[in-house]
Order: C-alpha cells, then structure tokens, then sequence
C-alpha cells in the first residue's frame, strides 16, 4: 500500500491537511472563550440571586425578572430555569433539572443554603468557589494542549516532507549508485503508513483531549454525569485535584456545621453534594466515629492525613467559634498547593514534549547526514 504514489496527490494531501489545521485553530478559540463565557453566566445568576434578596425579595423572583426582559446573552438555560420556577418548581429542584448553570461545587453551597434556608450566608463562599474556577482556567490556560498539538504538526510536516520529496530523491541516488540507504531511513519507508496513521491517531486524541480541556469545568461536569466511574478513577490520580476537591469537601462541611446542621447529617451531605466517591468513602469513615462516641475534631481525621483539618477543628470548637474562619487559611493553602502541583505536572509535560521533538529532529538530521555521506563515499568509488 503506498499512500503517496506522486508528488501531486502528495501536495493535495498537504493542502487537505493545511485546511484541517485552520479548522482546528479556529475550533479551538472558539472552545477556549466557551467556559470564560459559563463562568461569566453563573456569576450573573449568583449576583441576580443575591441581589433579589437584599431587595427583600426572594432569588426565586429575581431570577424570574430577569428572564422576562430577554436576555439572550445568559443562554437559554436561564429562560428554562424560570420557566420551571414559575410554575412552582423548588429553586433546589429546578437547578437539577436544568443542569450547566452553575458549577458542580457551586451548586453544592447553593443547595446546602437553600437547605438550611439562609440562601445570604452561602452566597459569598460560592462566589469564592467560582473566582477559584476562573483564575485555575485563566492559569491553566491550556499551554500543554498547545505544545503537544505543535509538536504533533510539527513532526507530521517534518515526516511528510521527508516521505514525499526527500527520502525518493535520495532512493534513486542510492539506487544509480549502488549505495545502500542508512537502516533509518529504509525502516521509515517501509513502515511509512503505520507511523502517519499512528501520529493521526495521536493528533486525534489530543485534539479531543484539549477540547475537553480547554472546555473548562462545564465539560467536566458533562464527563462527571456520563462516565461518572472512569471520571471519579482518572481526577483521583491527580495530587492537584485531590486537593481541590478536599477543599471543596471541608468548605461544604463547614457551611452545614455552622448553621447548626446535625454532625452525621452534615458530613454525609457534604459528600453526597460534593458528587465524588472517594469523599463519600471517607465520609462513611467518619459517621462510624460519630456514632462510636467520638468527638467530631478526631473523626475529620479520616478526612485529612497531615492533621490540619483536626487541630483546627478543635481550636473552633474549643472557643465556640464558626468553623469556616478557622479553615479559611487551610482552603487557601490546598488551593495553593494545588496550583503548584498542577503547574509542575504542565511544566514537566511540556518539557517532555519538546524534547522528544528534539530527539525526532535530531534523528532525522543523523538521517540525513548519513544519507550525504554514503552518497559521497558511493561516488567517488564509483
């Protein structure tokens, strides 16, 4: 099978593939603006809301408000969601039935206010959560999509340039003169079509990857929903995620202890509305503790292995104080850490990336010198 039979369905090829890689630029800005704009949307929902209850009103209504002025810039979620509170629907219930208005945890501290039925006192830490998202996609900003994307093209044109008009040429020297090709480049022409189709497949693969990725949390959270196992299995390998979701975690905690919501009620309705397996696990570890007659600051143990969350614990109970002050120093640092660990792992990816380009040039280069220096010695014996 030969997938380059002459230069011209060659250069067709090359152009094909020139279109495709516009396509794909353009895509990718356009994905790359789609979570700022979800982010953008759910802070207006979350300052709507808050400012309909310091009006004396109710989120409910204000919510209700700012849909009959149609507003097309919120999307049609929003005209879906007060349409279902119109007719009756809890605000609770018709965020869950209109899914992608606001993140994941955020719709957590939404929902553990309306529970506690102080929707004032929640409002702040979640629009703290969702600061938290937009400065990690800000910062994550997609670098290492872009470096594997460019390193990918890069070692395609590099291969196809070689495949069309460099390696033949030199064959047919080889050939008049009785000079054996170097066994790189004879290994690369005969397995030419598995090495383009497998750089496709590659090229493929993080394209979606980056999509995903630079689709920002509303893609998670479509992820999270459908593959909710694999989803849970691959965020539990990453240090940096762990750290955010133990945040998340302690942060919802806290906000239920605060308003007086039963200890074992509290702990398993932070971990059923923080949606992750692996907190709902610890979670179960904790209630036994409660339920054994132990003291709440000894149980969070099992939530936290370096001692942090228990110590502060004890100090807040043992002053009578609100827990979400005392952990405030320990959220920022977890989302610290997490930034750090997140952009090490991005840092190193990329450092990786581009080395093996290097090593993939470099190759090539050897490639080549070898080839002109065959030649030469091929011609002058010959």
């Amino acid at each position: 099978m030969n997938m380059f039979p002459d230069n011209s369905i060659g250069w067709l090829i090359a152009a094909g593939f020139l279109v495709f890689l516009i396509f794909l630029v353009r895509e990718a800005q356009r994905i790359a603006a789609k979570p700022y704009r979800w982010l953008e949307r759910a802070r207006v929902l979350l300052t709507v809301m808050d400012a309909g209850l310091q009006k004396g009103g109710s989120a409910e209504r204000a919510i209700i408000e700012l849909s009959r002025r149609h507003e097309q810039t919120l999307g049609k979620e929003l005209h879906q969601l007060a349409a279902r509170l119109q007719k009756g629907v809890p605000l609770g219930e018709a965020l869950d039935q209109v899914p992608g208005l606001l993140p994941a945890n955020v719709l957590g501290v939404v929902k553990i206010g309306l529970q506690i039925r102080d929707l004032p006192r929640v409002l702040p830490a979640a629009r703290h959560l969702l600061d938290e998202l937009c400065r990690a996609q800000r910062d994550a900003s997609g670098d290492m999509s872009a470096v594997a994307c460019v390193t990918t093209i890069v070692l395609l044109g590099i291969s196809f340039v070689l495949t069309v008009t460099v390696f033949p040429k030199f064959a047919e020297l080889s050939e008049a003169y009785e000079v054996p090709l170097p066994w790189l480049a004879t290994t690369f022409m005969s397995h030419r079509e598995g090495w383009f189709i497998g750089l496709g497949v590659w090229l493929i693969f993080i394209a979606v990857a980056s999509c995903l990725f630079l689709g920002g949390p509303q893609h998670t959270a479509w992820l999270t929903n459908t593959f909710p196992r694999l989803t849970n299995w691959i965020t539990n390998r990453f240090p940096w995620q762990r750290c955010r979701m133990q945040r998340d975690y302690s942060l919802l905690l806290a906000l239920l202890l605060d308003a007086k919501v039963p200890e074992e009620l509290a702990v398993d309705t932070a971990a059923r509305l923080g949606g992750n397996a692996f907190w709902r696990t610890r979670a179960e570890l904790v209630i036994a503790d409660l339920r054994a007659g132990i003291w709440l600051p000894e149980a969070v143990r099992h939530l936290d292995d370096t001692g942090e969350m228990e110590w502060r614990t004890q100090f807040s109970r043992a002053l009578l104080k609100p827990l979400l002050p005392a952990l405030a120093g320990w959220h920022e640092s977890l989302e610290t850490q997490a930034f750090r660990l997140e952009r090490v792992a991005c840092d190193a990816t990329n450092v990786l990336f581009i080395l093996g380009c290097g090593a993939g040039v470099g190759l090539v280069c050897v490639t080549m010198f070898n080839l002109l220096i065959n030649l030469m010695e091929g011609v002058m014996l010959w």
